[in-house]
Parts: structure tokens; C-alpha cells; sequence
């Protein structure tokens, strides 16, 4: 019976096969490989293998990586007529075809079952891997390409940092055109690394982010507003407040449930019931109620606050932001102790965050005409007011609603077209701020939930896969949701941004022109 600490056969044909070699390198003159292959009970081949293998594992490989075949030629097992006999990688079709299966998540033996579904006999991985870095490094060249056009005209951009195996990437994100600035892994997370990204921003005036001390350090270090996430607040109130209130107002639901349950059956196990406490058990579960009811309206007093403008239609002033937060602090007092503390600590921890995308209205432009006694503010007003009236307009459904609206729309129209000599930028920038107010970095989470399956079909995602995400999301026109229309590149109106063709088009030409 073999031993429990006997050790495997393996181990003893190993030691066998390094005497014959440490024989066979110490013999003497008189010895020969005959004699030892005879000695061992094995071929004269064998024994000069294990010498070869021998040597071969104790002289030091080069450093670095294994080359790499530069083009692996592609040919059709049975060519089309009139079709070429080959394809090779430098190909643009074949090209096009992998970068389209790549940043639709395809895996490399996926890539190689379309090539073999269309007759033709697939790449090797190694020439996938090493085409798909290239293009991944031709993509990296672009996206710097765009940052450079943008550094000194972005005044707004959103951070978030996703995770990939515990490995923080970060992200910037221009909020208005959806544009991918930035994404690499940076294995750090700290104020410093953020407040570096930002560095080369320089007309950078408000970030949009979450409450994390990472963001909101850089932000201080950077000396710039920062505009609490819209997305990420919503979820601090429902986890914070909203599920413990439900969950108490849901367990004092059932207790009274079961008091009036023994207060009104006729028969069964157990003592009756009073009146006067089934009437404790529902009230005590209506106060639950209504502290549930009570944290709603708090809530959306709350989130009042990141709306472009006023409960009123106008726009924010410290005195209103104010007397805004005053009210909810009433408000917020009068729910249980435990949650009106945690409110009040989570308002005025972060008090200057809540509707900081104010700060954008000061980065427009306003040339008032010389000679006009019209302010700066006075014409903001005025063009807000005028938005309204266009709004209303659009809206109207009897006549005497839409006459109004187009009387009031006319005259402000000229009014500001003699104060004010670019009007039209200045309807346009205000247009921007009311319908896409600069409060919220949750486009980051639909890049996340892309990466997350790449991240799944691949083992590992190196930085050159994440740029080459990162310029197909850029220079895809949208055909559908808010953003419909333009690509993000196309809306910043970067250089090599063109939409008459697809993106990967546009990135073998660097690769061609590299």
C-alpha cells in the first residue's frame, strides 16, 4: 500500500532524469554516452535530450515580451469569383471588422469564429492582441489630440472613479455633449491624483461629482466650485432616510395589524385585545406614516436646490438659497430626532454644493450696447424671462394663452435686441444652462455598466482597449434619447471629428498615417 507521505512518481522519474544529465556532464574520458545510457537502462537519444533541455533551461531568456509576428495573412479557404485570395490585417475592412467586434465587447475566439463564419481563415490571437493594442495606442493618440483642443475652453466637466477588480479608473465626462475626456487606471485615489488630472483644465470653473473626499479635495486643491452629484444624492436619501422610515413604518403597520387581529376574533388562543390599545398601535403606526410623508417633502425641498432656477422661475441668489435651506432645517425638525439630526449634519456638511452650478450663469458673456441703461443682470433676467415666454408659447393651447405669449415673447425680444449686442449667444448659453443644468456625473454609471461587460468577456483590459472604448463612444452620432443627433466630438467640434463616416475609419487613418 502506498505511503500517505510518499511522494509522487513524477518526482522520481524527475531525479532519475537529473542523474543521467549530471552523469553525463561529469564523466571522464574513458566514459562514454553509451556507457551511461546502458548503465540507466535508456537510449543514447534520451540522454542527449536531457542534455539539451538541460541546457537550454539554465542559460537566461531576453528580457521583455516574445516578438510578436508583425502580420499574419488571412486567406479564404474557397475565395469568392472576382475576390481576392487573401486578407491581411492591414487590410482596412479586415480592420474595421475587429474594431467594430471590439468595442462590441467580442472576445478574441469570437472575433476568429466570425472570421471562419465568412470563409476566411481567422487571424491568430497573438495578431489580434497585437493589432487591437495598436489601434488602442492610435485611439490614446486622438483622445489627447481632442483634451488638447479643450483644455482652455471646458468651464464644466464630471468625475466619478469605476473599479475594475478593485483597481480604480478614472473618468471625465463633459456633462452637456456626453464627450469621454479621459479614462485610465490609476491605482490610486486620493485629493492630489484628482486635483492632477484637472491640472491642464485650466478654464475649468465647477466639477460634478459625488461626496467623496477624493473629489471633493481636489476641488478645494484646485480652487474651484464643485457641484454635489443629482444621482448620488437621490440615493443618499432613499438608503439614509427613506428604507429605515419605510422599514419602521412597516413593522408598526404589522403590529397593529396583529392588535386589531386579537381585538376582533371571536375565537382563538390568547387574551383580548383593549380598545385603548389598538388605538395606541394604529396611531404610533400613523406617526410612522406620516414621518415617511414628512421626509418626502424635506426631500424635495432638497432637491429643489439643483434645479437651474428658483421655486419662483428666477434665478438663484445667496438670500434665496438661504431662506430656501431655512425652510428645509424647519422642515427636517420635525422628524424623529434620530433622522432630523442626520439631515441637518448632511445639509450643512456639504451646504455650498447643492446648487453650485449657479456659478456657470457668471462665465456668460453679456456685451450690453453702449448708451443702454441695462446691467449685466438685468439681461439675464430678461432672456430668462424670454425662455419662459417661448416655452409658454410652445405649450399654449387656447388662443388667448399663445397671444400673450407671443406678445410677451416680442417684446422682450426687442427690448433685449437693443440692450444687448450678441443676444443670440446669450439666449443660446442660457438655453444650455435651463435645459441641461450641470448637476449631475450619472452618465459615468452607463459608461460603467458598458466597461463592467468588457471587463467580463476579457480577463484582463488594458489601458489601450479603454481608449479605443473611449474614442467609439466619442465618434458615434446618437440616433436616439436626449442626446440624440451629433456625435460628443462632433458637439465640441473637434478637428477630426466627422459623422459622414464611422469612427473606425477615422482611427485607421492614424493608424495608417502612424
Amino acid at each position: 500500500m502506498k505511503h500517505y507521505r510518499s511522494l509522487p512518481t513524477a518526482v522520481y522519474r524527475a531525479e532519475q532524469r537529473l542523474e543521467v544529465v549530471t552523469a553525463a556532464w561529469g564523466r571522464d574520458e574513458g566514459t562514454t554516452l553509451d556507457d551511461i545510457a546502458r548503465d540507466h537502462g535508456i537510449s543514447v537519444a534520451l540522454v542527449s535530450k536531457l542534455q539539451r533541455l538541460a541546457r537550454e533551461a539554465l542559460v537566461p531568456k531576453p528580457p521583455g515580451p516574445k516578438p510578436k509576428p508583425a502580420a499574419v495573412v488571412v486567406e479564404t479557404a474557397r475565395p469568392p469569383r472576382g475576390a481576392a485570395r487573401g486578407l491581411s490585417l492591414g487590410d482596412d475592412r479586415v480592420g474595421a471588422l475587429i474594431c467594430t467586434l471590439a468595442v462590441h465587447n467580442g472576445s478574441l475566439r469570437g472575433t476568429q469564429t466570425v472570421f471562419k463564419a465568412l470563409g476566411h481563415t481567422p487571424p491568430s490571437r497573438d495578431a489580434l492582441v497585437d493589432f487591437l493594442d495598436r489601434a488602442g495606442r492610435a485611439a490614446g493618440r486622438l483622445l489627447l489630440r481632442a483634451r488638447e483642443q479643450l483644455h482652455a475652453r471646458l468651464e464644466c466637466l464630471a468625475g466619478d472613479d469605476i473599479f475594475f477588480h478593485r483597481t480604480p479608473i478614472k473618468v471625465l465626462i463633459e456633462p452637456v455633449s456626453g464627450a469621454l475626456l479621459h479614462v485610465l487606471r490609476w491605482p490610486w485615489h486620493t485629493a492630489e491624483d484628482w486635483a492632477l488630472m484637472l491640472e491642464p483644465w485650466t478654464a475649468l470653473r465647477l466639477l460634478v461629482s459625488d461626496l467623496g473626499t477624493d473629489l471633493v479635495g481636489a476641488a478645494a486643491l484646485r480652487k474651484i466650485h464643485h457641484q454635489a452629484d443629482f444621482f448620488h444624492e437621490r440615493a443618499w436619501w432613499t438608503e439614509k432616510v427613506f428604507e429605515p422610515l419605510s422599514c419602521r413604518e412597516s413593522r408598526r403597520a404589522h403590529f397593529a395589524h396583529a392588535c386589531w387581529d386579537r381585538a376582533t376574533r371571536p375565537i382563538g388562543p390568547g387574551r383580548r385585545m383593549s380598545e385603548a390599545k389598538v388605538a395606541l398601535a394604529d396611531a404610533r403606526r400613523a406617526d410612522a406614516e406620516e414621518d415617511f410623508f414628512q421626509a418626502v417633502r424635506v426631500e424635495e425641498l432638497a432637491m429643489s436646490l439643483f434645479e437651474p432656477l428658483s421655486p419662483e422661475g428666477r434665478r438663484w441668489t445667496d438670500a434665496r438659497t438661504d431662506d430656501l435651506m431655512a425652510e428645509i432645517e424647519r422642515e427636517a425638525a420635525l422628524l424623529p430626532s434620530f433622522y432630523a439630526a442626520r439631515v441637518w449634519r448632511h445639509l450643512h456638511r456639504h451646504r455650498s454644493r447643492w446648487n453650485a452650478h449657479r456659478v456657470m450663469w457668471s462665465g456668460i458673456e453679456v456685451r450690453v450696447r453702449p448708451g443702454s441703461d441695462w446691467s449685466r443682470e438685468r439681461v439675464l433676467d430678461a432672456t430668462v424671462s424670454l425662455h419662459h415666454a417661448a416655452r409658454r408659447l410652445a405649450c399654449a393651447q387656447e388662443w388667448p394663452v399663445m397671444r400673450a405669449a407671443q406678445q410677451e415673447q416680442a417684446g422682450l425680444h426687442a427690448a433685449l435686441a437693443d440692450a444687448c449686442e450678441n443676444l443670440n449667444e446669450v439666449r443660446a448659453a442660457v438655453a444650455s444652462l435651463l435645459d441641461q443644468p450641470r448637476r449631475s456625473s450619472s452618465l459615468v454609471e452607463a459608461l460603467n455598466s458598458r466597461l463592467r461587460v468588457l471587463q467580463m468577456v476579457h480577463r484582463n483590459v488594458p489601458d489601450s482597449r479603454l481608449s479605443l472604448m473611449a474614442l467609439a463612444w466619442n465618434l458615434t452620432a446618437r440616433v436616439e434619447g436626449r442626446r440624440r443627433g451629433p456625435s460628443p466630438f462632433a458637439r465640441l467640434g473637434i478637428d477630426f471629428a466627422d459623422d459622414r463616416r464611422p469612427w473606425y475609419e477615422v482611427l485607421l487613418e492614424e493608424m495608417n498615417a502612424s
